[in-house]
C-alpha cells in the first residue's frame, strides 16, 4: 500500500499508466503457467480473446494521426499440462487469403476465427499487426 504524505499511514490507491507510443506489431504473452515450489502447472482457464483490439483507452496522448486498432494475425499455442512438456502448435492468418489456418508440424488445415478464439484453453502468445 502506498502511504499519505502527510500521516504515514497505508493508503488505498488505484495505479495507472498510459502508453505513450504504439508498436506496429503487439504480441501479448498470457500467464498460462502457474509456478510452484518445484514445479508448474498449466493454467487451464479458458480465455477469449478478440479479433480487433481498440488500444485507445490507454495511450496517453492521441493526435488522431496513429490507428489505435489492431488486427489479431497470429495465436501460438500449448497443448500440455507443464512448462516442460507438450506440443506446440500456431494459428496464422494467410496474408492474402485472409482465412486462418492452424498449423501442427506437417500437418495445415483451414481453421474458423471464432474455433480459435472462443473458449481457448491453449493460447498463450497473440499477435496483432497495427491497423
Amino acid at each position: 500500500k502506498v502511504r499519505c504524505v502527510k500521516c504515514k499511514k497505508p493508503q488505498r490507491c488505484t495505479k495507472a499508466f498510459k502508453i505513450c507510443r504504439l508498436p506496429n506489431i503487439l504480441v501479448l504473452h498470457l500467464k498460462r503457467f502457474s509456478a510452484h515450489h518445484s514445479y508448474s502447472d498449466k493454467v487451464q482457464t479458458p480465455i477469449t480473446f478478440p479479433k480487433t483490439l481498440d488500444l485507445s483507452n490507454f495511450v496517453a496522448l492521441t493526435d488522431g494521426s496513429s490507428s489505435c486498432y489492431y488486427e489479431c494475425f497470429g495465436v501460438s499455442n500449448h497443448i500440455g499440462s507443464t512448462v516442460s512438456s507438450g506440443h506446440y502448435t500456431a494459428h496464422c492468418l494467410h496474408p492474402t487469403q485472409k482465412r486462418w489456418y492452424l498449423y501442427d508440424d506437417s500437418r495445415v488445415r483451414e481453421e474458423d476465427w471464432r474455433s480459435i478464439c472462443q473458449s481457448n484453453q491453449e493460447a498463450f502468445v497473440l499477435f496483432y499487426v497495427r491497423v
